[in-house]
C-alpha cells in the first residue's frame, strides 16, 4: 500500500485537522492523570494536619476566626489524629468539661474524612433540633470556608436532595445528621463513622428500640475493623452518667502539662489552684512538686508541651479515653480566676456546684457522704509500707472477693476503737475453675505479715471471710478443706446485726426427705448496707492536727495507688423509685469494686472475731505481745492479765485458745422420724 493511500484511509483521516488532534491529546492527558491520581496512595494526612490547612473558623460560631490552629488547642491533637485512616483505634471517648473545642474537631474529622476517606458518616446529637443547629451554624460554615470541600459537597439548593440540612452526599459517601430522640435516625443507614455528641443528654431508651449507643453501635457492625466512633460528653450525676461509665472502661488518659519552674509533669486539679478569699484575681496554680505558683500567662507553653498520659491498664487496644478540665482552657478562654470566682459561688450554692463540677472540671457530681472523693483519700494515705502489720493493729481479717477470672483478697488490721489498716491486698489472676488460685489462696491465707517494733513479731490471719455469691459450688469445695478460719459470707440487705446468724447449706437424703448436713458448712448474712455506710463514714474522719490521736473508727491506708482507692469507693447510695415508692439503693460508680467488696467481707470478719465486743481485759491481752500496754481508755476498770512470756514469735489470733465451738444438734428431725 502506498503512502497516499495511507494518508488517506478512514482509520486515520480523523487525525488531518491540527486542532483537532491537539484536543485529543489534551483529553489523553488529562484520562492518564487523572489514572495516575487514582492509583497514586493517599498521604499519610492526619485529621489535625489537614484541619489546619484547610479549616477558617467564623467568629459567629467559634472562638477565634480566621484559620484554624491546632496549636492554639493542643490538647486536641492525640484523640483525633487516632481518628485518621492510619491508625488502629477504632473508638475514642472523651470526657470533658464544656466549651473545649471538641465540638470543632469532630467537624475537623468530618471534613477529614469527606477528603481522605469517604463512607457514610452519622452525627448524632442529643435531639433533632440540636442537630439541626449544629448543621447550619458549623458545618455548613465549615464546608463554604474550606475549597476542597465545596469542590466534593453539592451546595445547598431548595430542590435539590443531596444537601439538607440533615443529609449531604459526597463522592464516596453521605453525612446523615439525627438527634438520639429519633429512632427511625439511628436505625436509617449503616455508618461507618458516628460522632456521639453530649451522650449525657441521650434518652436512656429511644422510642421503645433501646439505648441510642447500642443502636448507632449496630449500624457500624458490618464495616469491622474499618469503623471508627468518637463518643464525648460533659458528665453530669455520678453513677448516671453515661461519659463516665464509658471513660472508666477505657485507659483513662489524662493530660500532663510540666511545671516551668522544676518542669515536673502532672495533671492540673482545682485542689492546686490557690487565691486570696474573696479575691478570684489573684488565682495561682500551685505546682504539685515544688510549690511554684505558676501565672497563667505560662499556661501557653505548658499546654505546647503537654502530653496525654494513661492512667489505667488497657482493657481492648482499639479503644482510648481522654478526660480534660477547664482549667487547661487556652489563654483568652476562660481563665483561672473565672474558675476561682466560680468555685466560691459553687461552695456557698449547692444548685451550682453540680453545673460547676460538670461542666468546668468535666468530673460528675456526687452529694457529699453518698461517695467520699477517692483523690481526699489520697492525700491522706500514710507512709506506712504496704505487707507489714502497723502499729496499733491487733489482729488480721482478711475478704475475698471471687470474680470468674481471679480471686482478690485484702488483709485488715484491726485494733482500739475499731481502727483499721490495711496491711496487704493481693490478686490472685487464673480462671477459678482451675486449682492454681485456690492453690494460691490457700498458701495466701495460711501466712503470716510481720510485726511489732522491730517487725520480730508474725501475726496470722484471725478470719478469712470468701464470697460465696459466684461459683458457689467451687467455693464451698475449697472451704471444707480449710475448717476453722476460714468462714462463707454472702451479701444480704439491712438488718439488725452487722452479720445475721449462719444457715446450713449442705442437706443430704434421709428417706423420702432431705435434711441438713449436721457439721456441713454455713454461710454466713452481711448487712453489707450498713458496713458500706460505716465506712464511708469513716473515710471522711479528718486526721488530728498531731497526726497520733487518731479518732475511733480511722481507716489507715498506705500508698497503694489510685486503682485500689477508686475502687474502695466504687460505689454510691442513691434514690430511686420503685413501682411509686423511694427506695435507696447502692450502684456502682466505678466499673470495678473488688476493694470495697474485700474490705466489707473483712468487716464482717472482724465483727465475728469479736472487734465490736471487746473488753478491755480482752484488748489488753492482745497487747501482751507489743510490749507495755498504753493507758487505759475511758470506762469500767478491770484487772489486767498476767503478762505472757517475753520472747513471742508468732502472735495467736483472738480465741486461739477457746474450745472449738460445736453446735448442738436439732431434735426437730428426731421428731419427725418418731412420728
Amino acid at each position: 500500500m502506498s503512502a497516499s493511500s495511507s494518508t488517506s484511509s478512514p482509520a486515520n483521516a480523523w487525525t488531518s485537522d491540527g486542532d483537532d488532534a491537539g484536543a485529543i491529546h489534551a483529553d489523553v492527558a488529562a484520562i492518564v492523570d487523572a489514572l495516575r491520581a487514582g492509583l497514586r496512595p493517599d498521604l499519610a494526612v492526619s485529621v489535625s494536619t489537614w484541619a489546619d490547612e484547610n479549616r477558617v473558623l467564623s467568629g459567629r460560631t467559634a472562638n477565634w476566626n480566621g484559620r484554624y490552629r491546632t496549636d492554639r488547642v493542643p490538647y486536641i491533637r492525640e484523640p483525633f489524629d487516632l481518628l485518621s485512616a492510619t491508625s488502629p483505634v477504632q473508638r475514642v471517648v472523651v470526657q470533658k468539661a464544656s466549651q473545649m473545642g471538641f465540638t470543632e474537631a469532630a467537624v475537623n474529622w468530618l471534613g477529614y474524612t469527606i477528603q481522605h476517606a469517604p463512607g457514610p458518616f452519622l452525627f448524632v446529637e442529643p435531639t433533632v433540633e440540636v442537630g439541626k443547629r449544629l448543621s447550619r451554624q458549623k458545618i455548613d460554615v465549615a464546608i463554604s470556608s474550606s475549597e476542597p470541600l465545596r469542590r466534593l459537597v453539592a451546595p445547598p439548593r431548595s430542590r435539590d436532595a443531596s444537601n439538607t440540612v440533615l443529609l449531604k452526599e459526597f463522592p464516596g459517601g453521605l453525612l446523615v445528621i439525627t438527634g438520639a430522640n429519633s429512632a427511625a435516625g439511628l436505625c436509617y443507614t449503616a455508618c461507618r463513622y458516628a460522632v456521639l455528641d453530649d451522650i449525657d443528654r441521650y434518652p436512656v431508651n429511644v422510642e421503645g428500640e433501646g439505648n441510642p449507643l447500642a443502636l448507632v453501635a449496630a449500624r457500624s457492625r458490618t464495616f469491622g475493623a474499618r469503623r471508627k466512633e468518637l463518643v464525648m460528653s460533659s458528665p453530669t450525676v455520678t453513677g448516671y452518667s453515661a461519659i463516665e461509665r464509658e471513660f472508666q472502661t477505657t485507659d483513662q488518659r489524662r493530660y500532663y502539662v510540666p511545671c516551668p519552674a522544676c518542669d515536673t509533669f502532672q495533671v492540673l486539679e482545682l485542689a492546686h489552684l490557690v487565691w486570696e478569699p474573696g479575691r478570684p484575681k489573684t488565682a495561682r496554680y500551685k505546682c504539685a512538686s515544688c510549690g511554684h505558683l505558676i501565672r497563667e500567662a505560662a499556661k501557653t507553653k505548658m499546654l505546647a508541651r503537654g502530653e496525654w498520659r494513661a492512667t489505667a491498664p488497657a482493657t481492648d487496644p482499639n479503644v482510648a479515653g481522654f478526660h480534660i478540665s477547664a482549667l487547661y482552657c487556652p489563654v483568652g478562654w476562660l481563665s483561672w480566676s473565672e474558675i476561682a470566682d466560680e468555685a466560691e459561688k459553687a461552695a456557698r450554692d449547692p444548685q451550682q456546684a453540680q453545673a460547676f463540677t460538670n461542666t468546668v472540671l468535666g468530673e460528675s457530681y456526687a452529694q457529699r457522704g453518698e461517695s467520699p472523693d477517692w483523690k481526699r483519700i489520697r492525700d491522706r494515705q500514710s507512709a506506712d509500707p504496704l505487707g507489714v502489720v502497723p502499729a496499733g493493729a491487733l489482729f488480721l481479717t482478711a475478704g475475698v472477693d471471687v470474680q470468674a477470672d481471679r480471686l482478690e483478697a485484702s488483709v485488715w488490721g484491726w485494733g482500739r476503737g475499731r481502727r483499721s489498716w490495711l496491711v496487704d491486698h493481693r490478686v490472685i489472676e487464673g480462671e477459678i475453675a482451675s486449682d492454681a488460685p485456690w492453690q494460691t489462696l490457700s498458701e495466701f491465707v495460711a501466712r503470716t505479715w510481720p510485726a511489732g517494733p522491730t517487725r520480730e513479731l508474725a501475726m496470722p490471719l484471725a478470719r478469712v471471710a470468701v464470697d460465696t455469691g459466684y461459683a458457689t459450688t467451687i467455693v464451698h469445695g475449697w472451704a471444707r478443706h480449710h475448717p476453722g478460719r476460714v468462714i462463707l459470707v454472702r451479701g444480704g440487705g439491712p438488718s439488725v446485726a452487722l452479720v445475721s446468724l449462719p444457715r446450713n447449706v449442705e442437706a443430704v437424703e434421709s428417706g423420702r426427705s432431705m435434711r441438713r448436713r449436721r457439721r456441713g458448712l454455713r454461710v454466713w448474712a452481711v448487712d453489707t448496707h450498713a458496713i458500706k455506710l460505716e465506712t464511708y463514714g469513716w473515710l471522711y474522719l479528718d486526721p488530728p492536727e498531731d497526726r497520733v490521736s487518731y479518732p475511733a473508727g480511722w481507716i489507715a491506708l498506705p500508698a497503694v495507688g489510685d486503682e485500689f482507692l477508686r475502687q474502695l469507693v466504687a460505689e454510691q447510695l442513691v434514690s430511686k423509685v420503685v413501682r411509686g415508692r423511694e427506695v435507696r439503693v447502692w450502684i456502682k460508680v466505678y466499673n470495678r469494686n473488688e476493694a470495697l467488696d474485700c474490705r466489707v467481707y473483712a468487716r464482717a470478719a472482724a465483727h465475728l472475731v469479736g472487734v465490736d465486743r471487746f473488753t478491755e481485759a480482752e484488748w489488753r491481752a492482745l497487747e501482751v505481745p507489743f510490749g507495755p500496754p498504753p493507758p487505759p481508755e475511758p470506762g469500767p476498770p478491770s484487772t489486767p492479765p498476767a503478762p505472757g512470756p517475753s520472747a513471742v514469735h508468732v502472735v495467736a489470733p483472738p480465741g486461739a485458745s477457746a474450745p472449738p465451738v460445736t453446735w448442738r444438734k436439732s431434735s426437730f428431725w428426731d421428731a419427725r422420724r418418731g412420728r
